[in-house]
């Protein structure tokens, strides 16, 4: 049995209610290019909104001194974060953290005994999150080897409804 497509594309209305945005919520922000330890419970600061790969767009504001990613607008968000594991000489565990404010959203975590040495760990949901929350990243519990290579690290948010 053949599926059946629509020959035209669905649009979708926007209920009058909800503000009309230039263009959607969206933030994507990559890594500079460095291995680095980051300590425990420190917000990592090694995004580059510079990188051609990099975007803020409807609003989001990134803050290149705190490391936080802040939202625009009250709605849905998929926020999802990408970062390259790198073992230490010892038992090498991994636990970093994508919060918005002191609330956790997400938690990546890689424990590398030796093989493999090094190791991508990705997460990602839908969340609602207020205008002024800020999004960051942090290891938790343990000292964290990170390879900030180009795409390799990288994290971000996009609103899926207001």
């Amino acid at each position: 049995m053949q599926t059946q497509y629509p020959t035209q594309a669905v649009h979708l209305e926007v209920p009058p209610q909800y503000p009309q945005f230039p263009s959607m919520p969206s933030a994507h922000l990559e890594s500079h290019g460095e291995r680095k330890v980051c300590p425990q419970e420190e917000t990592i600061t090694h995004w580059n909104p510079s990188n051609p790969k990099s975007h803020l767009l409807g609003g989001f504001h990134y803050n290149t001194q705190s490391g936080v990613l802040t939202v625009p607008y009250t709605g849905r968000y998929y926020v999802y974060a990408q970062v390259f594991f790198v073992a230490r000489p010892f038992l090498s565990k991994n636990r970093v953290l994508v919060m918005a404010g002191n609330r956790v959203l997400l938690m990546i975590h890689k424990d590398l005994l030796g093989d493999p040495i090094e190791e991508t760990g990705t997460a990602g949901g839908v969340f609602v999150l207020s205008a002024g929350e800020q999004i960051s990243l942090k290891p938790t519990t343990y000292d964290t080897a990170l390879w900030f290579g180009p795409n390799h690290c990288y994290f971000g948010a996009y609103m899926v409804s207001p």
